[in-house]
């Protein structure tokens, strides 16, 4: 072999070598250890801003910080087990309405109730059941409708993992709808029945491979907008609220660990209420909020 070749041949070589082995593909699945515990930092900003028939313009603002704590539980085959507990959250506020600083969030409703999820490898829920009693304060009126289950989903902190093999560069589109069909009303609820159709559309990208916190993640980023359109029914009126949120977002998980290590999430939504019976009124409303999710090692 000629010199000059062996000297071009081997830079060419290593270089494919290289190139092969970073084109690495990754599938994510979640797996928690039964009887490890993961903990997590939870902050979420959010500012809404509506207008009230008589009131003119209010606004809310809320900064929240919870520490999270998952501990991995048995669960049936093929599933994946974890139960859920949130500590006293750090929350900061301010409302042109003093009165709504005292409406309690879903959120801490939930503060030391242990909520144990069983989910698919992929993070879609198919069982959230409270371990424990709600504080004696209960349910406000305006979360009545929620079952155990409804209000559990609601602080799930995972998102929904790709159906596929990820690798660096690879993006592909969503198109989906689902309606939601009206439920037997429960004892007490504030809500009769309800319909809710959503739509989302949007695009997934594999940004690529990176580490953080000494696990090896792969960057996964999104753009998505979901329109939601919903109708209530209620003893005296009715309510039909149509709401567009765009999700912009990005997460690291852990694929050799099976755990998310950061996400960060923006959502801006418009919504517009029209209520009907024995009160009629149009609210419309403006939502930002900030959603960050971190592994804490």
């Amino acid at each position: 072999m000629h010199k000059c070749f062996y000297h071009a041949f081997v830079p060419v070589f290593m270089l494919i070598a290289f190139t092969a082995s970073t084109a690495q593909e990754v599938h994510l699945q979640y797996r928690f250890e039964p009887g490890k515990t993961y903990r997590y930092k939870r902050v979420i900003s959010s500012n809404v801003t509506s207008t009230i028939p008589g009131q003119g313009e209010v606004s809310y603002e809320q900064k929240v910080e919870t520490p999270v704590t998952l501990t991995g539980i048995s669960a049936p085959e093929g599933l994946v087990g974890f139960q859920y507990l949130q500590d006293t959250a750090f929350v900061e506020s301010t409302s042109s309405i003093p009165s709504a600083m005292d409406f309690p969030s879903i959120a801490s409703l939930l503060n030391h109730v242990r909520i144990a999820f069983t989910i698919t490898p992929r993070g879609v829920i198919r069982n959230a059941r409270l371990l424990d009693s709600l504080p004696s304060s209960g349910r406000p009126m305006m979360y009545a409708a929620f079952t155990d289950s409804a209000l559990a989903a609601w602080v799930m902190p995972f998102r929904t993992l790709p159906d596929r093999a990820l690798k660096e560069g690879l993006r592909w589109s969503v198109n989906q709808s689902d309606t939601i069909s009206p439920q037997a009303a429960t004892k007490g609820a504030a809500f009769k029945s309800s319909t809710m159709i959503t739509r989302e559309t949007g695009e997934y990208v594999v940004k690529g491979f990176e580490e953080f916190k000494g696990m090896k993640c792969v960057r996964l980023n999104w753009n998505i907008t979901q329109s939601t359109e919903s109708e209530m029914e209620t003893n005296n009126m009715e309510m039909f609220m149509e709401v567009e949120t765009r999700y912009e977002g990005s997460m690291l998980f852990a694929y050799e660990e099976g755990i998310l290590a950061h996400l960060e999430e923006t959502q801006s939504s418009t919504q517009t209420t029209s209520v009907s019976g024995q009160q009629e009124m149009v609210v419309p409303a403006s939502t930002e909020q900030k959603t960050t999710l971190t592994f804490i090692p």
